[in-house]
């Protein structure tokens, strides 16, 4: 079994000197160089969050710009079916009789059609 030395043995002064001397050695990586590191990485954190926010940021307001454009075609739609409605209930043949009798309109006794020529009209421009 190993002995356990006491604080004033040589053994331990020994090994406390040896880390203290380790400890005050210069680091693996010097100091400015350590910096850079740090700071490169801190830079490049901060990068990949900015790049998460304006990515994150983008999406939605695509999704809302979308859910907008589906809401107005829903619209349009319902819009477009009510016109069709009232287009084709204007065009219904009881509903024009009754209408146009109300605007006092006369029966035409005789009709008198001007007879359109076959030639053109634009025949004399070019003689």
């Amino acid at each position: 079994m190993k002995k356990f030395t006491s604080l004033k043995s040589p053994a331990y002064n020994t090994f406390v000197d040896k880390v203290v001397r380790v400890l005050k050695k210069q680091h693996y990586i010097p100091i400015n160089q350590f910096t850079a590191v740090i700071a490169f990485l801190v830079f490049c954190f901060v990068g990949m969050v900015a790049g998460y926010v304006w990515t994150t940021a983008s999406l939605q307001e695509r999704t809302y710009t979308i859910s907008n454009l589906q809401q107005e075609i829903t619209a349009a739609r319902a819009l477009s079916k009510k016109l069709q409605i009232e287009l084709s209930e204007g065009r219904d043949l009881p509903r024009i009789l009754s209408r146009s009798s109300s605007l006092s309109y006369t029966e035409v006794e005789s009709v008198q059609y001007i007879e359109r020529p076959n030639a053109s009209p634009f025949e004399l421009l070019n003689e």
